[in-house]
């Protein structure tokens, strides 16, 4: 019989993988489950912090490819070290670290320490809001027009879970617009800009865009962009082709953007309405 998910697996790092800089899957794994996993992977730590990452497929050989040098450095992985896979289906994984004492590491920040740490409970950067909205008047699009002059704090489902700054949001200054759709309001941070993925909040993904595994992404002109959901336990994260809408829509840290539900299809399209920080 079949084994259920999740199913796990391990890995000793032996110098010769870091010298490959990609880690070979077991072949049994690869030769059971490699004809469903896309050419990315999204991998996540304990701490809730998720990697991108491409596969590479031959015959019935699986590698994590491109981003694995990244994913080693960052967590200092080294000769000896033990790396227990969970695969939990979609192309998505969790993994625990071990190093040479047999005890788990200390895992660190996303770039070490200098930068915010996104841990499973840290939703400070988004709020969502069902119900009607208005917008000062801009054009579609990206506005490099005005400071954002407007800052409210919005009363949705998460504001009752502090009073700080991240959780106010800042009313694009897009268009004028009145909607009866639910959205929620994220900061640009830099993890968001540089590494391929973007968090939604688990209450708002759970109510408004599940069970897809996709979303569109509207700009403000019509164009639309695919992308990638996957849902952990205490949040949504975008993946791949979050990276192309960034790179088209020349997105900065600071800039603030609305994500508005505009259809719930079997892919739910994202209406995103885009205020410039400068």
């Amino acid at each position: 019989m079949e084994t259920p998910l999740p199913t796990r697996f391990f890995k000793i790092i032996f110098e010769s993988i870091l010298q490959a800089k990609k880690l070979r899957m077991p072949e049994k794994f690869a030769m059971k489950y490699g004809g469903e996993l896309s050419d990315i992977a999204c991998i996540y730590d304990p701490d809730g912090i998720a990697w991108e990452m491409r596969l590479t497929k031959s015959s019935n050989q699986i590698w994590f490819d491109g981003g694995w040098q990244e994913f080693v450095e960052n967590y200092s992985i080294r000769s000896g070290h033990l790396l227990v896979f969970r695969y939990e289906g979609s192309s998505t994984f969790r993994v625990r670290i071990f190093d040479m004492t047999s005890c788990e590491i200390d895992y660190p920040s996303f770039d070490g320490g200098n930068e915010h740490q996104i841990d499973d409970d840290d939703d400070d950067d988004s709020v969502e809001v069902i119900g009607s909205i208005t917008y000062p008047n801009a054009s579609p699009g990206k506005s490099k027009k005005s400071q954002i002059s407007s800052e409210k704090k919005l009363h949705g489902s998460l504001a009752s879970q502090g009073t700080q700054e991240s959780k106010r949001s800042t009313i694009p200054a897009a268009r004028m617009l009145k909607s009866a759709h639910p959205y929620i309001t994220i900061t640009m941070k830099s993890y968001y800009i540089n590494n391929g993925y973007l968090h939604l909040s688990r209450p708002f993904a759970a109510a408004h865009l599940l069970p897809s595994k996709s979303v569109k992404l509207q700009a403000g002109d019509g164009r639309e962009w695919s992308v990638r959901a996957v849902m952990g336990e205490k949040r949504m994260t975008l993946t791949t082709g979050w990276k192309d809408f960034v790179r088209e829509n020349k997105l900065e840290v600071g800039d603030v953007c609305v994500f508005e539900v505009i259809s719930r299809t079997s892919t739910p399209v994202l209406k995103v309405s885009i205020s410039s920080s400068t």
